[in-house]
């Protein structure tokens, strides 16, 4: 399928018909503007819809970014929850080893702690000018 012609060139195709008539082709011009002119409505619509969806769906995203930034806020709270029980859970868990030498402990197959603390990081949505970037953020259980 080839480029769409333009009304200029629909128009000099017209004039240069020589089995037209001059009010045929005056018609046929009629019927083009028409047609160009409903094309044209027709794009300013599409246009104006599309921005309402990027507008409603740009409201969505931060809507869902709050609620996902206050989830993990939620969430990091309930880490230090759990960091504050395993600690205490852990001292009686050692007491009930009866290891007082880790080193034996350890050589015996005996862990020294119930809990381990590896990468630790809750999720994060930032804004950056029109752009929402999803990321994570550090969490330190043990800062002061």
């Amino acid at each position: 399928m080839g480029k769409t012609p333009t009304k200029v060139e629909i128009f000099t195709e017209l004039e240069n018909h020589t089995m037209l008539s001059v009010d045929d082709v005056q018609q046929l011009k009629a019927i083009v503007e028409q047609i160009y002119h409903q094309a044209e409505l027709q794009k300013q619509q599409r246009q104006k819809a599309l921005q309402q969806e990027l507008i409603q769906g740009i409201q969505q995203l931060e809507t869902l970014a709050d609620s996902i930034n206050s989830i993990a806020m939620e969430l990091q709270n309930e880490m230090f929850q759990f960091k504050e029980v395993a600690c205490t859970v852990n001292e009686v868990y050692q007491f009930m080893q009866g290891t007082p030498n880790p080193i034996a402990a350890t050589s015996q197959g005996i862990p020294l702690s119930i809990w381990q603390v590896d990468n630790v990081a809750i999720p994060n949505i930032i804004r950056r000018s029109s752009k929402f970037v999803l990321t994570s953020k550090k969490v330190d259980l043990f800062e002061s």
